[in-house]
């Protein structure tokens, strides 16, 4: 509605700020004068003469934006003065005029933010975009070349890849340079949009734009559609540029197809002839997209034409068959490599080490590495941090660092991924002292840090705690020059608001905007997630509405996240609804985002409602967990009317083969205790005990507490002493039930006597 209101006011605004009646007629230069004057000098024009002010006009903003150029945050404090001064909104020659400015200035970041909040005002319509873009030509000592760039980027940004193809051709037609890699982005936009059409239809202009590289942009669009796996697409791409007359660089055409192994996949469907070289090729391509059942199929077919495997082809099939988890498979096809005479390869090796770590079999993999030694096949970088890395992930980070000593001495060329391997175990393990000696190795062996290195680093120094510990080594990162990537923003941020210093995290993330580093999906996942703790719905709220509106697009983690802020408010009927929002939008809600729902309805009550949201998670999946059943009979317990509903689920989940942990045993312990069967009660705490399961002080609180309700204080203090045996303190609450009850105990025997 606000648009619908304003567009045709802004659009005549647009119109008369550029047409040449206006350009000095209306304007009043002392007023203009005096007021960039204030704004050089203070933040706000409050010394200004309220008489004067009055007679500043929406037409006069773009040319005090202009006039404040040498400075732009002072241009930008205007433009946000005279946002909240004026009734009406802004005019587009304002928003022309401030990016004209932020652009002149390398303001980047800023101008992105000045753009975003022209297309929420202004939306896409084409005759205020058109004057938008044609304005800038109207200011002089505008770098043309920037801004169009600029311009061709954030309507990309924006998804509007209409308007940034005619603001390419408009540069086209005016003879403006823009840089390749503004192409480069454009075209990947048109590829990644299936823009064929549109990408041939303007190929001429697309290649003149190139300059020096005009063969770049066929290679650049084939490797893309290659890359992604739409080989379709690329081969429909190479015939109608065919079909529309371009010349195609031999060489070029030659090097795509050699590296686009997808275009074998083709052949195959074709019905080409392939031989053995060719059937591997084309296996190999679908082991990279993980797609073992075409490679079996290519591997029968090959079979099928008479052609026989070799041990090229049956290694990518079992590292097919690992990638998979289908080891034992892997390892049949190994035997019949043996059996057809062929020596295992070092690919065969590692392909099928890699796939028995993966699975966690590390004494297998170790004894295939022997027997590469034993037949003097010498394992690579890549078998010994495939080991390296099975056993830090088994926790066994001695035994990781001690095989990559004897690797070294063995002439293994250690690498920055191998100590990062090393470098992030003992940060998982909480010992940085370790970690730092990893680092320090990594010097003494002449190995450079790199952008992960520190970012492991700053990941396990904020699990520790250690926020100062965690800033100097991201701010001793920036000193050496490396550019922290959007992950390492993302552990540094996300570590300091776990550790409730939000204040800190939101300045690292206005940097990090500074700095260009766009954030992804994660980062804003972390933000929403630490206003939600904090209370602050309508801050986690406003982000949620920002990553759906502008991007990047929310995935199951932010649905979870902001649902569970909404139950915390007990605003379920919200919850509900973006539940639904989310199920709209093809996103799969996952057992959490169930059991966040579930839990919500239990703690109000509402078990119509909780079985209900059961009931679908059943017939769509996920398969329910133990949290969501516990969730559920916790629900049941507290209400002495539906105690044996409770039960019956609590059967339910074992007959599922869900086992329960200490905290389902003691929802079961206290639902018992309240029905006063305490046989039961005890007999469940037991079962915990024989299970492993360590009881915890809530677990002994709940007996406890039972055992006095019933007046059996002998039992409950025989309990109290075991507690305190396995060294358990009891809290406030358990000590303060014990004094009522023993008073009480003391007052009836008082009585009788």
């Amino acid at each position: 509605m606000f648009l619908s209101i304003t567009k045709s006011h802004n659009r005549c605004s647009y119109y008369y700020f550029f047409s040449s009646s206006s350009s000095s007629k209306n304007k009043n230069w002392s007023l203009i004068h005096q007021i960039v004057k204030a704004f050089h000098n203070q933040q706000d024009p409050k010394p200004l003469n309220p008489i004067l002010l009055s007679k500043l006009q929406l037409y006069h903003v773009p040319d005090v934006i202009i006039s404040l150029q040498p400075k732009p945050f002072s241009a930008i404090r205007f433009f946000e003065w005279a946002d909240s001064f004026f009734i009406s909104p802004l005019s587009a020659p304002s928003f022309c005029a401030l990016l004209h400015v932020l652009l002149q200035n390398q303001l980047f970041s800023r101008a992105a933010c000045v753009f975003d909040k022209f297309i929420m005002q202004f939306g896409n319509d084409d005759d205020t975009l058109d004057a938008f873009r044609d304005g800038f030509c109207d200011l002089d000592s505008t770098n043309h070349s920037v801004v169009y760039g600029f311009l061709i980027e954030s309507y990309c940004r924006k998804g509007m890849f209409d308007k940034s193809v005619d603001i390419f051709m408009h540069v086209c037609v005016k003879g403006i340079f823009v840089s390749p890699n503004v192409v480069y982005l454009l075209l990947g936009s048109l590829v990644d949009s299936h823009c064929v059409d549109v990408i041939v239809d303007k190929y001429g202009e697309l290649c003149s734009a190139m300059r020096e590289q005009p063969f770049s942009v066929y290679e650049f669009v084939m490797n893309r559609f290659m890359n992604k796996g739409e080989v379709e697409m690329g081969l429909r791409f190479h015939k109608a540029l065919i079909q529309g007359g371009f010349g195609l660089d031999i060489i070029t055409c030659n090097k795509i197809l050699k590296d686009g192994q997808r275009l074998l996949l083709v052949a195959l469907d074709k019905g080409i002839k392939l031989d053995v070289v060719g059937f591997s090729s084309a296996m190999d391509a679908y082991v990279k997209i993980r797609d073992v059942g075409r490679v079996i199929q290519i591997y029968k077919r090959m079979l099928n034409e008479g052609i026989s495997p070799n041990v090229v082809s049956c290694s990518i099939l079992i590292k097919g068959f690992c990638q998979n988890g289908r080891i034992l498979e892997a390892c049949g096809l190994f035997v019949q490599i043996l059996k057809l005479g062929f020596e295992p390869s070092i690919l065969t090796y590692s392909a099928l080490i890699a796939g028995f770590c993966k699975s966690g079999n590390l004494r297998d993999g170790f004894y295939l590495y022997e027997d590469m030694i034993k037949k003097r096949c010498e394992p690579d970088t890549i078998v010994y941090s495939v080991l390296i890395n099975g056993l830090c992930k088994q926790g066994l980070v001695g035994d990781a660092l001690r095989f990559f000593f004897q690797a070294v001495n063995r002439g293994l060329s250690p690498n920055v991924f191998t100590l990062n391997t090393l470098l992030d175990s003992f940060c998982r393990l909480k010992c940085m002292v370790g970690a730092m000696k990893v680092y320090y190795l990594m010097g003494m062996l002449n190995i450079k840090a790199d952008t992960v290195t520190y970012t492991i680093l700053i990941k396990g120094a904020a699990q520790l705690g250690r926020v100062d510990e965690a800033l100097m080594l991201f701010f001793q990162m920036l000193k050496k020059d490396f550019k922290p990537d959007v992950i390492t923003y993302c552990t540094l941020i996300d570590g300091l608001c776990k550790l409730k210093k939000s204040s800190a995290g939101l300045c690292i993330f206005d940097f990090m905007c500074k700095n260009d580093v766009a954030p992804d999906i994660a980062i804003y996942n972390v933000l929403i997630n630490m206003h939600s703790r904090e209370g602050h719905l309508e801050a986690a709220l406003g982000l949620f509405v920002h990553v759906v509106e502008r991007g990047p697009k929310p995935d199951v983690f932010t649905f979870n996240t902001m649902i569970c802020c909404y139950c915390n408010f007990k605003r379920l009927d919200d919850a509900v609804q973006l539940f639904a929002k989310m199920t709209s939008e093809q996103l799969r809600p996952n057992a959490i985002t169930f059991t966040i729902l579930i839990d919500a309805f239990c703690r109000e009550g509402r078990m119509d409602d909780a079985m209900l949201m059961f009931s679908k998670m059943l017939e769509e999946g996920p398969e329910p967990n133990l949290v969501t059943y516990s969730c559920l009979i916790h629900g049941y317990f507290k209400s002495q009317s539906m105690m044996e509903s409770g039960l019956k689920l609590y059967n339910e989940m074992l007959e599922n083969n869900i086992a329960p942990n200490i905290v389902s045993y003691s929802i079961l312990i206290d639902g018992l205790c309240k029905r006063g069967l305490m046989k039961e009660a005890s007999c469940a705490f037991h079962c915990a005990l024989d299970k492993h399961l360590l009881p915890d002080v809530i677990a002994y609180t709940i007996l406890i507490r039972g055992y006095c309700k019933v007046g059996r204080l002998t039992e409950a203090m025989m309990l109290y002493d075991d507690m305190l045996l396995n060294r358990l303190t009891p809290d406030r609450f358990l000590e303060r039930t014990l004094e009522e009850y023993q008073l009480k105990k003391a007052g009836a025997i008082h009585l009788c006597a």
